[in-house]
């Protein structure tokens, strides 16, 4: 296990640690680092014989430089100087990172060089520093002690210094080297100066070997310098310089040169520089000119840094969503803020900050497969500060949790906005945009966002099961799982995530704000994407996850569980003209108010359209006239989405056509609530998080079934309603985890109580008996498979009509401007044929053709395929007739369209 430690007020502080412990977050970089050194010492020991015999052949050495490589804030600075320290005080002794090197163990190293590549400029380069440090370095201590060196070696040491700077300040001035080099009057005495500054490295060499043994009172030994450069790319003006005169001048014995450095960088000021260097071949207007010379200064700039730093000398350091396995403590001088503990087996770092943010927040975070997350930074700086700025927030504790997470809420979507402003994809908004929207025209436009990226990668659009309002929830829940589901590119994946997760800090806010009827909408989350999440009826096709049940059967059985004594309704025989009663004011009034909140719990709205199913967020289940609905649909989503927002069950049912106030429901409403415990909460969390509720959907679609004996069909129901709450529960458990105040509280969602210390209702019996009642209508069974039929011939017409095929007939299609057999196969076949008709204009076109009355179509193909359903020859109605005849005119106009020029 790794720790990292944030001490407040040095965050963003370059640390330089004294020691270097096993559980250094960098511990393995600091031993990569030390085998190098070892390596450079170990040839450098070599190499000093050739100081007596310098000469062509060896003037080239082992390549000296250690380069620490990475992003900007991945802690490059900090790991190098600290690496510089240890070598300083621990390399000799052979402790910690050192133990397993052998060439260290006799060498002394001087105090080290540290250049800051920002003091460069066209005035001081790496060369004019290094040897200003070492001189400064050399004449204090002589200064301070003086005794042990004579006089004569002192001065040998100050000529030497001169020598070597007069031989700089030449290169630095190449008219000056011109003039002092050269006489054109034919001064033969000069010859002896002629190139004295191509020996700069040999003297500097020379120099350095006796400056060291100086410093080490004339004794001779084993000596290195440290050369410690920082960010040597950061300097872009002078970077290509700084490069030239280290490969040049210090790649010499003696010296041992630790730098940071990112790489990329670099070779992109080589780059620059080679491309000053060619600018004249640059005039060359050409293309293939340009395109040949961009390759070759890319591969010369990769060429000219992989011989300055070898790839065999760098040290990557790991992006900090990588890290796993490690504790993070941020403390105020000795008390802990916060503490991410010891961590569970390959943890990673992304986890414990999402577990940071759900402890003051509330809101979850899931990280992505493998670890990291999009939410987050990739480099240490920034995620320390995300860190700092989340864990200074004030732990909510018992009692005021909700205000003090609604202001936590606010202030972690602030710095998120900040952090993220700029975000987004192609000509769509920013982050910063999408979040300055009040609700519904985030969602609107997140809606359509997300629409069209599912274009995009599908090649269609996305198809509704419509809703009768531009805001339900679960069509951007829909879309989000839709794209989680299929590759897209690292970019849109990231702003994906992003929204996500400004979706779910709107969520949360909304909730702790009290504005649940704003998400709470007649029952849907996932809506049509919860079909399935429990296993269809083998025997009937009927989806246990949402099914129809007449609604006074439904009443009845709810009646049953709340109070078996109380008289049902009767059942009528003519639903369509059935006034439901009042509820009487006798003994039993709280059951009946009870039974219809029940009813509402566990019952959506809906209707067909189009021949496609709407689900209703606006209607009532009875009507304004006191009439009922002939049906409802029964989901355990509408029950889990109820405990969020109880009291909009009294206008979900319209209570008041009932004879009930809303203050006489709220009093019941309030009872069940506190009956109840933290059920309402955990949901409200559970809906407030849109990677939980994505997650939860996933997870329980895959672990839906029940493999175990059952007696009957009912059984066998309970069981899998059973089954789906364990799922439910497994998923939720992570609301358990970190100091959350009602973390602790005991929660079942699978038992209603109506009454304190009362039994409690079984939710997986009570669901198990609805579906019964379902099962066990015949005209329902066929109305319903019936629609399924209608549905699934609609869906396949309109894909016709909308994507765009691979292989289509290039003949034309011709189709009846009138009907003469007015038989429903008749009519489907010309339809059929109008289908062709457009397809093959998309072929041809690769777009959809703009005439075309898409959506009238699939209502007219609908209707007739639901009368070709029960009779083949069935005649179709004088208003299908007439609704064909303005459909099709446009099919003449798909075939006289002309054909797309050849590219």
């Amino acid at each position: 296990m790794s720790v990292i430690t944030i001490v407040k007020g040095e965050e963003f502080k370059i640390s330089v640690k004294d020691q270097i412990e096993e559980k250094d977050l960098f511990a393995d970089v600091y031993r990569r680092a030390a085998v190098m050194l070892d390596e450079i010492v170990g040839a450098s020991k070599e190499e000093k014989e050739l100081e007596r015999t310098w000469s062509w052949e060896q003037g080239d050495f082992e390549n000296n430089i250690i380069a620490f490589c990475g992003e900007r804030g991945e802690g490059k600075s900090s790991t190098m100087l600290t690496f510089v320290n240890a070598v300083c005080r621990e390399a000799r002794e052979g402790k910690g990172i050192f133990s397993s090197c052998k060439n260290l163990a006799d060498v002394s190293f001087a105090e080290p060089v540290l250049i800051d590549p920002s003091l460069f400029d066209d005035v001081h380069n790496v060369l004019d520093i290094v040897l200003a440090r070492i001189f400064r370095k050399f004449d204090a201590r002589y200064q301070r002690e003086n005794q042990w060196e004579d006089e004569r070696r002192r001065e040998e040491l100050l000529d030497q210094f001169q020598a070597v700077y007069r031989q700089i300040s030449l290169i630095n001035n190449q008219k000056q080297m011109l003039d002092s080099e050269f006489d054109y009057e034919g001064n033969i005495g000069k010859l002896s100066k002629l190139g004295e500054s191509t020996g700069l490295k040999e003297e500097l060499t020379k120099l350095i070997r006796d400056y060291l043994r100086f410093m080490n009172g004339g004794k001779p030994g084993n000596y290195q310098l440290l050369l410690a450069i920082d960010d040597l790319d950061l300097c872009n003006a002078n970077a290509y310089k700084m490069a030239e005169q280290i490969r040049k001048y210090l790649v010499i014995p003696y010296v041992t040169i630790v730098m940071s450095v990112r790489v990329e960088q670099l070779e992109l000021c080589i780059q620059e520089q080679n491309l000053r260097d060619f600018e004249q071949i640059y005039k060359n207007r050409e293309e293939k000119v340009y395109e040949r010379l961009n390759q070759e200064v890319q591969i010369m700039a990769w060429r000219y840094v992989s011989k300055l730093i070898p790839r065999q000398r760098r040290i990557y350091l790991s992006e900090v969503q990588s890290f796993r396995n490690v504790r993070i403590i941020y403390k105020n001088g000795e008390e802990v803020i916060w503490d991410s503990g010891s961590p569970l087996s390959e943890k990673t770092f992304a986890s414990d900050v999402l577990s940071l943010i759900y402890d003051r927040t509330g809101m979850i975070f899931f990280e992505e497969e493998g670890g990291s997350s999009y939410l987050l930074p990739d480099n240490l700086r920034d995620m320390i500060s995300w860190i700092t700025a989340v864990a200074d927030m004030e732990q909510p504790k018992h009692g005021v949790v909700y205000p003090k997470y609604a202001r936590n809420i606010r202030k972690f979507r602030e710095y998120f906005l900040r952090e993220w402003a700029g975000d987004k994809i192609s000509d769509g908004p920013t982050l910063l945009e999408l979040g300055s929207m009040d609700f519904f025209h985030m969602h609107v436009t997140m809606r359509r966002i997300l629409e069209k990226l599912h274009k995009e990668l599908y090649g269609i659009q996305q198809q509704w099961m419509i809703p009768d309002r531009m805001d339900s929830i679960f069509q951007v829940i829909g879309l989000f799982t839709s794209l989680e589901q299929s590759a897209v590119d690292m970019e849109k994946e990231a702003y994906i995530c992003r929204m996500r997760a400004l979706y779910t800090m709107e969520l949360s806010s909304l909730f702790r704000r009290g504005q649940e009827a704003l998400i709470a909408q007649n029952g849907y989350i996932w809506g049509p994407w919860f079909a399935g999440v429990i296993p269809i009826h083998n025997d009937t096709g009927m989806d246990r996850s949402r099914f129809p049940l007449g609604t006074i059967q439904a009443y009845n059985l709810m009646l049953h569980w709340v109070c078996p004594e109380a008289e049902p309704l009767k059942i009528p025989e003519n639903i369509s003209s059935y006034r439901v009663p009042q509820v009487g004011e006798g003994e039993h009034r709280k059951e009946y108010i009870t039974a219809w909140m029940l009813l509402g719990m566990f019952s959506n709205v809906y209707y067909n359209n189009n021949n496609q199913t709407v689900l209703a967020s606006k209607e009532t289940i009875i009507f304004d006239n006191s009439m009922v609905r002939e049906y409802v649909q029964i989901s355990l989503e509408n029950y889990l989405v109820a405990l969020c927002n109880i009291y909009n069950i009294f206008y979900k049912v319209n209570m008041e056509m009932l004879g009930i106030s809303y203050s006489e429901y709220s009093e019941v409403a309030d009872e069940f609530l506190n009956d109840n415990g933290e059920k309402n909460s955990y949901v409200e969390k559970l809906f407030s998080s849109v990677d939980l509720v994505l997650s939860i959907r996933e997870f329980c679609a895959e672990n839906r079934n029940y493999k175990g004996r059952t007696e009957d069909g009912k059984d066998r129901s309970i069981k899998l309603v059973d089954k789906f709450f364990e799922n439910l529960e497994y998923c939720m458990g992570c609301l358990k985890s970190g100091n959350d105040a009602d973390g602790e509280e005991e929660w079942d969602l699978n038992t209603l109580y109506l009454k304190q210390g009362a039994c409690g209702i079984d939710i997986s019996i009570l669901y198990a008996e609805l579906f019964e009642l379902c099962i066990q209508n015949v005209p329902l069974l066929k109305q319903a498979e019936e629609n399924r039929k209608v549905e699934a011939m609609v869906s396949e017409f309109r894909s016709r009509l909308t994507e765009i095929p691979e292989v289509w007939s290039r003949e034309e299609v011709r189709v009846s401007k009138s009907l003469r057999n007015l038989s429903a196969s008749s009519v489907k076949a010309n339809l059929d044929r109008m289908a062709s008709a457009v397809q093959r204009y998309l072929g041809e076109y690769k777009e959809g053709p703009k005439n075309v009355d898409i959506e009238g179509l699939c209502r007219l193909y609908g209707a007739v395929a639901r009368i070709y359903l029960k009779n083949t020859e069935g005649k179709v109605s004088a208003e299908i007739q007439e609704e064909y005849k303005r459909l099709v005119k446009a099919a003449d106009e798909l075939n006289q369209q002309p054909k797309p020029e050849l590219q």
